[in-house]
C-alpha cells in the first residue's frame, strides 16, 4: 500500500523487492528438489513394476501403475502445497511492480509540477 512520504516509498521499495524476490527463488530452489525427489520416487515404483510385478507389463502399464501409488500421490500434494505458496510470492511480485510503476509515475508528475494529487 503507498501512503505516506512518496520519497520514503521510493527508497524502501528496491529493499522490499529484492527481500520478496530471494524468498521466491528459495521456494523456486524447494520446488526444484521437490521434483528431482518425484523423479526418484517416481523411478522406485517404476522399476518395482517392470522387475517385480507378477505379469509382464508395458512401459505404459508401469506408468499408470506408479502414479496411482499412495506415496507419489502424497509427494504430489505436497508439492502443490508449495507451489500454491510460490505462486502466491509471485503475485507479490507482480504488485511489487506495480507499486514501482505507479511510484514511477506519481514522481513524474512531481517533477513535472503536479504537486496536487492525493493517494
Amino acid at each position: 500500500m503507498i501512503h505516506g512520504v512518496v520519497e520514503k516509498n521510493i527508497a524502501a521499495l528496491p529493499g522490499i523487492t529484492e527481500h520478496r524476490f530471494s524468498q521466491l527463488q528459495e521456494i523456486e530452489a524447494v520446488m526444484r528438489f521437490m521434483e528431482l525427489n518425484l523423479r526418484k520416487i517416481r523411478r522406485k515404483h517404476f522399476q518395482k513394476y517392470l522387475e517385480s510385478y507378477n505379469r509382464v507389463l508395458t512401459s505404459r502399464d508401469a506408468e499408470k501403475y506408479t502414479e496411482g501409488e499412495e506415496e507419489v500421490v502424497d509427494y504430489e500434494y505436497l508439492m502443490n502445497e508449495v507451489s500454491l505458496i510460490r505462486n502466491k510470492y509471485l503475485s507479490v511480485m507482480k504488485g511489487l511492480e506495480q507499486k514501482s510503476f505507479m511510484i514511477g509515475h506519481l514522481t513524474r508528475l512531481k517533477t513535472a509540477g503536479m504537486e496536487d494529487w492525493v493517494l
